[in-house]
């Protein structure tokens, strides 16, 4: 048993575990799933708070703020956009360690995933989406106001995926919808299938696919050779983040445990400083950034979890109650923390701040406003299970 690990119930691997709510706090934590929580909400509020600090989107711009911006800035904007990919990744290998690590035995198993997992989870996204909506209307400077029927139909078409006026940032909710219905399925495979280990084949075929081609093909034009193209898709056979899903579960049940777990801390830190290497370079001449695609940082968020599943760094009781509460409100603090980043952005003037100091004022107040909320919030039920699904 590792870091406080115990047998799962249901409420364990409850689908919103992968943002850190699940069981309760006076339950046992599995603790080093606590900490990959905390990492990625840090990982993923940075990523919000660096591209409202510096460009990131924009190839004109990008280039020309690389030759305005001092060397040290670039360096800070670089290493906080790489470490700001590994949340995602962290998150959906917590969400293959919990839910493919448990088995679906029965239908009564089934239908329980069904309506307390995805079914909760597709609530509290229709509510998002809703108040994402309407702060849009609301508070966006250049949004135009038309009539109260061509809102009203926006926020349909919105709570129904078309033509959303949300934030980008909520994409993972779209995302995670469809894959958590496959879930099941990949459950049942890993744990009745007489070769369950037949899955690394297309996983494989989709890392080729979906990582290192794209990756290749950034660069050969450097040395005059024509991208590589294939004839296969990896929309043929499932989604690249089904790869960070099943690769959580296989660590989980210690399948990179012949690795020396000093090799698994190495290769991580390895890959993350090439890949802010090679993310720099890529500042100076183009608006390649590097994402859930790129190899780096599949090693290095891989290893990163296996790491944590193995060190035993944490023995203080109140620090660890600290990460497990963190932990659990993780999701609320990713849903509500955008909201006051991006009114900030739009309305607080930053000239003459210093790069820095914008980012880690827009980190600060996001993450701590958004903790101070949830707490007062979800003191009241309704809010607590359905808003933040806090459990």
């Amino acid at each position: 048993m590792l870091w406080g690990e115990r047998k799962l119930d249901v409420q364990d691997w409850f689908f919103s575990s992968a943002y850190g709510h699940g069981a309760s706090m006076k339950r046992q934590r599995i603790i080093y799933l606590d900490i990959a929580r905390c990492i990625a909400i840090l990982s993923i509020s940075l990523n919000h708070a660096v591209n409202r600090t510096y460009t990131n989107y924009v190839k004109a711009s990008i280039i020309e703020e690389f030759h305005e911006l001092s060397r040290a800035s670039i360096f800070l904007k670089t290493a906080v956009t790489v470490f700001s990919r590994i949340g995602v990744p962290l998150f959906l290998m917590i969400t293959g360690a919990l839910i493919l690590g448990r088995k679906m035995e029965t239908k009564d198993d089934f239908r329980r995933f069904m309506k307390h997992n995805f079914l909760s989870f597709f609530v509290t996204t229709e509510i998002w989406l809703f108040l994402g909506y309407w702060f849009h209307v609301f508070f966006e400077p250049s949004f135009v106001m038309t009539n109260v029927s061509d809102l009203v139909f926006g926020c349909i078409k919105t709570m129904l995926f078309m033509d959303m006026k949300v934030f980008s940032s909520m994409w993972y909710l779209q995302m995670i919808l469809p894959v958590y219905l496959l879930l099941p399925v990949l459950n049942w495979f890993l744990h009745h299938s007489p070769v369950p280990s037949l899955l690394m084949i297309p996983a494989g075929i989709v890392v080729l696919l979906s990582f290192v081609i794209p990756t290749l093909n950034v660069y050969l034009p450097i040395w005059d050779m024509e991208p590589v193209s294939m004839g296969l898709s990896s929309g043929n056979l499932f989604s690249l983040y089904l790869v960070y899903i099943l690769a959580g579960y296989w660590i989980h049940q210690g399948r990179l445990d012949k690795i020396p777990v000093s090799l698994s801390v190495c290769i991580s830190v390895t890959a993350y400083v090439l890949f802010c290497r090679v993310q720099y370079y890529d500042y100076s001449w183009t608006s390649h950034l590097v994402s859930y695609t790129s190899p780096g940082i599949l090693l290095c968020s891989v290893f990163l979890f296996d790491s944590l599943r193995r060190i035993k760094a944490i023995r203080n009781e109140i620090l660890l109650g600290c990460v497990s509460w963190i932990s659990r409100i993780s999701f609320a603090i990713y849903l509500v923390h955008v909201f006051i980043v991006q009114y900030i952005y739009w309305y607080q003037d930053f000239a003459g701040w210093h790069r820095s100091m914008q980012m880690a004022y827009l980190e600060a107040v996001s993450v701590g406003g958004s903790i101070l909320i949830i707490w007062l919030l979800s003191r009241i039920r309704i809010f607590r299970e359905k808003l933040f699904l806090i459990k």
